[in-house]
């Protein structure tokens, strides 16, 4: 069962990857801090999260892929994984 979640969330983790150029992904995202959970939404621009961050984050909830799409949701390595390509991407972008 986990490898069938693995491998649908690897599959929606490469269509997200694909959408980041046209700046229009809203993130929710839950992590932990101190045995509390919180939830912040985010617009994928306003990503700029530090390691430590990174590494409390539970699940990330994806919606402006398409219109009327359902969100995507990834866990653990995946959503972690996205927070930091958008952290390199609006670094880069914010040197310029």
């Amino acid at each position: 069962m986990r490898d069938k979640i693995k491998k649908a969330e690897i599959k929606n983790l490469d269509r997200v990857l694909k959408i980041i150029p046209k700046n229009r992904l809203w993130l929710e995202i839950t992590y932990t801090d101190e045995n509390m959970n919180y939830t912040d939404t985010l617009h994928q621009w306003e990503i700029l999260s530090p390691p430590e961050w990174v590494r409390k984050i539970k699940t990330v909830k994806v919606t402006g892929i398409r219109k009327n799409s359902p969100p995507v949701t990834l866990t653990s390595f995946r959503a972690k994984n996205l927070i930091r390509i958008l952290t390199k991407t609006n670094k880069h972008h914010g040197a310029n």
